[in-house]
């Protein structure tokens, strides 16, 4: 049987079972002493997390087709599909002795549903996407975080509602360690304790954000994944202050999204086709077992030619290899003849060649280059809302100013030779003058996460996000444009006129849009995995979209 074919975005263990939820759409069952696949199902859109039953009899998993999905183990057969979301699941959870399972959705609703797939409860309170849900200690409470700042602790049974403040930060994870003990995880890098829903302390341990958090109650163990690339793992003492037993970097394979226990190991979610394993004992990585996956996160085309990179770290110029970085790469930029890539190791490659040209303290998700008298400068848009902006200097990079754009990640980078425009995570955006590099805040600008942006002409901007929503930005004023996607957009581009604004999604469909016409000249499905990127092909007069599946589609300027 196959393993995956994008990167593992969930991980979970029960006995000698390890379950696996990935950018491919695919739910694996493995054997976790071997590594081998035991069996494999699908979603019809990623699937992002998953997690067994207390009893091993189940496995759910929760997907950005807007279901969760309840398997039998160990022979996935399909046991119902929990519907009605209308935006993704980012996790459910099944509860401990009932056959009930709670779902968290960036539509902003918790639902409970039963295993016949009848919905119990629908909670609605929440102001923003809702990434986590877990079970309480008590038999129908529930647990949820979510990106507007709150905990809140439902009884569905008495339809109650318990709003604790997390200090208006978006907190992605959560651990219910016993009865009246609740961690959680934020994207200030901060863990808070709390006892019977109050706040006992909030301390930062991280520079970036915590995207998971991972308990093992029987050891008393706090397992922290951030952003920043390291991990820690805790002791909850008899007074639940944490006490740090390890800290250490992830390999660049590593995604720090998702993990479990394992015995006397930890398994961690990968941009490879199979989980990481860290043995406690000997405080070692073991990822040799991992082969690379091969979607597409950036193109660009150079002087006629077209090049790639992803998951893998592997360069690639007209389809061929030209060097592997080992890493996953999330940008292609071109800077005064060189080709520079970088992502999740907040490391700058010269990405022909794959020397180091510098080391930033988050990951980085794009790159923009400007000329400023006479000189030349990129900036790189971080996981930390920073742009660290460096001077290429004889094919050198010269290290500058960092500026502080967006209150999250930024998504996305653009300049227009006049202003620097970026869009993140928290649907904010940001212009730049290059003269002066202040930053001038546009405030929420998408009501979700805004993925994309490109310079349409002079003064002007575009955008795309999560909001399924086309956004113009000219002389001060934004225009809203409905679009015919109905899943997340993922990519935007413009061709040179900047009259055609591509946008791809998620769910692998491509539109174009007339700026002039006010039309969308075309609107069609093209891949069964989502696009990730796109670019224009002025060689051969054509958008160019790379796909998750590692496929590079042509979208010619036939309208």
């Amino acid at each position: 049987m196959k393993k995956h074919k994008s990167p593992i975005s969930g991980v979970d263990a029960f006995g000698e079972w390890v379950a696996t939820a990935g950018y491919d759409n695919q739910v694996i069952l493995w054997n976790g002493r071997t590594n081998e696949v035991l069996a494999s199902v699908s979603h019809e859109h990623l699937a992002n997390q998953c997690q067994f039953s207390s009893c091993g009899n189940y496995l759910v998993s929760a997907s950005s087709d807007y279901t969760a999905k309840i398997w039998s183990v160990p022979d996935l057969k399909l046991v119902c599909t929990l519907e009605g979301h209308k935006d993704d699941v980012e996790m459910a959870s099944i509860h401990k002795n009932k056959n009930w399972v709670a779902t968290a959705s960036r539509d902003g609703i918790v639902r409970v549903y039963d295993f016949q797939g009848s919905m119990l409860a629908e909670l609605l309170g929440h102001e923003a996407d809702v990434i986590s849900v877990l079970w309480g200690k008590k038999s129908s409470e529930l647990i949820t975080t979510s990106d507007d700042g709150t905990l809140r602790i439902w009884d569905f049974k008495s339809n109650t509602c318990q709003v604790v403040d997390l200090g208006n930060t978006e907190t992605d994870t959560l651990v219910v360690f016993d009865e009246s003990i609740i961690f959680t995880g934020n994207d200030e890098g901060k863990i808070t304790t709390l006892r019977d829903g109050q706040i006992v302390v909030q301390t930062k341990y991280f520079e970036a954000g915590i995207k998971r958090l991972v308990g093992d109650i029987s050891r008393r163990y706090l397992l922290a994944l951030s952003y920043d690339r390291t991990f820690s793992l805790f002791k909850v003492d008899e007074n639940n202050q944490l006490e740090l037993v390890k800290k250490d970097f992830f390999p660049p394979i590593v995604w720090p999204r998702s993990a479990c226990f394992f015995d006397n190991e930890i398994l961690f979610a990968s941009f490879g086709d199979c989980y990481a394993r860290y043995d406690l004992d000997e405080e070692k990585w073991h990822i040799s077992h991992i082969g690379p996956t091969h979607g597409i996160n950036a193109l660009a085309e150079y002087r006629g030619d077209v090049y790639s990179i992803g998951d893998a770290g592997i360069f690639r110029k007209n389809g061929e290899p030209i060097s592997n970085l080992n890493t996953l790469c999330n940008f292609i930029e071109e800077a005064n003849q060189l080709l520079l890539t970088g992502g999740q190791m907040g490391t700058v490659y010269n990405a022909v060649t794959g020397e180091v040209l510098a080391q930033l303290s988050s990951p980085i998700n794009d790159a923009t280059t400007w000329q400023y008298n006479d000189r030349v400068y990129v900036g790189f848009a971080t996981y930390v809302g920073t742009i660290e902006i460096f001077e290429i200097i004889n094919g050198r990079l010269q290290i500058g100013p960092v500026v502080k754009a967006l209150g999250n990640a930024i998504k996305s980078i653009c300049n227009d030779g006049q202003t620097v425009f970026c869009v993140g995570a928290g649907g904010d955006a940001c212009e730049l003058p290059i003269e002066t590099l202040n930053s001038r805040q546009l405030g929420i600008v998408h009501d979700k996460i805004a993925n994309g942006c490109d310079v349409s002409e002079n003064c002007s901007f575009v955008s795309a996000g999560r909001d399924q929503k086309l956004r113009i930005f000219k002389n001060g004023k934004i225009e809203v444009i409905d679009t015919p996607h109905d899943h997340s957009i993922k990519s935007i581009c413009t061709d040179p006129s900047g009259n055609y604004i591509a946008t791809g999604s998620y769910y692998g469909q491509i539109g174009v849009y007339h700026r002039i016409r006010r039309q969308w000249l075309k609107f069609e499905k093209i891949s069964s995995s989502g696009i990730s990127c796109l670019t224009f092909d002025q060689n051969k007069d054509q958008f160019l979209a790379g796909s998750y599946n590692g496929n590079i589609y042509a979208v010619p300027m036939e309208f």
